[in-house]
Order: structure tokens, then C-alpha cells, then sequence
């Protein structure tokens, strides 16, 4: 079990976790650190807060189980291997990065749960965050690290957000009416 993750990681939030993110071994935990930092180096490289909408919705990234194009895409709920498709986006990540240094990142930022199950799709989110979720209350999916269990909680998609994107995604979880999405 992974009580502190930002302090693991060096993330430098100063801000206590309030939740656990648990792995069935030290290998899925690895990957998830890997998987992190993959997606802060990613971010850094093509994150532009002047365009929440757009940004970190790179069309090389984008998985199945997203439909439409750019600012119109959003969640598909009828797609079942939701897993699969972040763990293919995360593979497809890392080999667009290739070998780029991890180790010189700012990795200022905060990791956010959301769970597509619970999602109304009422856009309040997307309206609050000027675009950085979509009309399904989904987070960017450049940012995506995890599907599986929280705690003793439904599975949630685990994403990245970077420092520049926190006030807007704070607004957007204060509109947020059925608290799908949540920091972690």
C-alpha cells in the first residue's frame, strides 16, 4: 500500500494524501511511478494552460475508449476494457518518449481520481474548467495513469494534473454535482 505517494515521488504538494492507491506487488507499483513520471514529462512538453480545451488531448494519445475528435470527444460507456485502453495509451506514451530524461522534471502537480461509472455527463465540469474535462467530467487523457480498485472504492481512472491546470480543475470539482472526479 502506497499511504504517500507524493512523498515517495518527491512530488513537493506538501498536501497529506487522503487517499491509498494499492498494488498487488512491487512490480505494479513500479509501473505506476514509471507511468507517472512518463505522463509529467509528456505534460511538460505539451501542456498550454491558454487552451485547457485542447491541450493534453494529443490525437496520438487518444484511446478507444474515447469517441469523437478534440474538444467534441468524450467518454464512451459502453466500452468495457477501460484497463486495457490506459494501459495502451501509457505504452504508446512512453514509446513516444523513448528515451527523453525523467529525472530533470518539475513534477509540481496532483494526481485526480475519476470514476465513469458514477458521471452524470452534465458538462458542469467541462463548463467550470473551460474545457480541461469534458462533457463526461473525463480528464485529459494525456494525463492518464491507472484504471483499477481505490482503497475499498469502485475502480477510478488515476490522471496527472499538472500545476498549471489546478485552479481550473478545482473549479471544475466544485461544480462537479455527483463527485465523480476527486483528488486523490
Amino acid at each position: 500500500m502506497i499511504e504517500g505517494l507524493g512523498k515517495l515521488l518527491s512530488l513537493g504538494s506538501g498536501k497529506s494524501w487522503r487517499r491509498s492507491v494499492s498494488f498487488s506487488d512491487a512490480e505494479h507499483e513500479m509501473l505506476f511511478r514509471s507511468r507517472l513520471l512518463e505522463a509529467v514529462c509528456w505534460c511538460q512538453r505539451m501542456g498550454q494552460i491558454t487552451a485547457p480545451k485542447s491541450t493534453l488531448r494529443s490525437p496520438l494519445l487518444q484511446p478507444e475508449v474515447i469517441t469523437g475528435e478534440g474538444a467534441s470527444a468524450s467518454w464512451d460507456h459502453r466500452y468495457l476494457d477501460i484497463s486495457g485502453a490506459v494501459a495502451r495509451l501509457c505504452k504508446k506514451r512512453a514509446n513516444l518518449l523513448g528515451e527523453e530524461q525523467l529525472e530533470e522534471l518539475d513534477v509540481n502537480g496532483r494526481l485526480l481520481l475519476f470514476w465513469p461509472e458514477e458521471t452524470l455527463d452534465c458538462g458542469a465540469a467541462q463548463e467550470s474548467s473551460k474545457g480541461y474535462f469534458d462533457a463526461g467530467n473525463t480528464p485529459p487523457w494525456d494525463t492518464w495513469l491507472w484504471f483499477g480498485p481505490i482503497a475499498k472504492e469502485p475502480s477510478a481512472l488515476i490522471s496527472w494534473v499538472p500545476q498549471d491546470f489546478l485552479s481550473l480543475v478545482e473549479q471544475g470539482l466544485w461544480a462537479n454535482p455527483e463527485q465523480c472526479i476527486q483528488w486523490l
